[in-house]
């Protein structure tokens, strides 16, 4: 069974999964400390998701929202949430310095209410991704600005790096698919996140006298590509 070619949304989804999470999970797994369990739900999920998507599900319409409405929406939802994060704490340890983010971390988390976390994850995860990239739509150049500013500004109170990486990179992903039209390009694409760190590894090797791995590595080869295999073994 191979991939399929043709652009759709189940193609898409199909080859982020297979080059984001298939292939990392199985090198993970064999490369670690090897678990029949994990390595069974591996393919068993990618089955599911493989064979699944390929059924034709009847559909029906029930309305349709404003997309304009929807996108206000999404922004008070976004400016109240900060606000109310601001307001349990949140600026109290507010830095932007990536080095030390699990020291103020662990400072925060002890300190700052367990709702700080839930809404959090709903507002740099789901609702700033999902309004930047409406506001890229609509052309909101104001908007974006003021957008990415928050995910710093959540990124400062949280010191979660995913505050800063996820609106970010999910509407360049965005982008790149609106701009192409053929599923080998979105696959050679992704081939480029591995390269990034084989040539950071090289450099550093080569030039800067070895030592351990980039922060590319760090921020991309580990987080990208190990973390989400390396949870779900944790999950097992």
């Amino acid at each position: 069974t191979t991939l399929p070619t043709k652009y759709s949304t189940r193609s898409i989804t199909l080859v982020f999964l297979h080059y984001i999470f298939f292939i990392p999970a199985l090198i993970y797994v064999g490369y670690g400390e090897f678990s029949l369990a994990h390595a069974a739900f591996i393919f068993a999920m990618y089955a599911i998701v493989f064979f699944s998507s390929s059924i034709e599900i009847p559909s029906f319409r029930w309305g349709r929202a404003d997309e304009r409405t929807l996108f206000n929406l999404l922004l008070y939802l976004i400016f109240f949430s900060t606000a109310f994060m601001a307001a349990l704490g949140g600026l109290r340890y507010f830095s932007l310095d990536m080095e030390a983010v699990y020291e103020y971390r662990r400072i925060a988390a002890e300190e700052v209410p367990g709702l700080f976390g839930y809404i959090f994850s709903t507002v740099s995860n789901v609702f700033l991704p999902i309004a930047l990239i409406m506001a890229i739509k609509f052309r909101y150049i104001t908007i974006i600005g003021i957008l990415i500013l928050s995910s710093v500004v959540l990124f400062g109170m949280t010191h979660h790096k995913s505050a800063l990486f996820v609106p970010i990179f999910v509407p360049l992903i965005y982008v790149f698919l609106k701009m192409n039209s053929k599923i080998y390009v979105v696959a050679s694409a992704l081939l480029i996140i591995p390269l990034i760190g084989i040539i950071e590894i090289l450099y550093l090797n080569g030039f800067a006298g070895g030592g351990e791995a980039g922060y590319l590595n760090s921020l991309i080869m580990r987080r990208v590509l190990l973390v989400p295999p390396m949870l779900d073994g944790l999950y097992m």
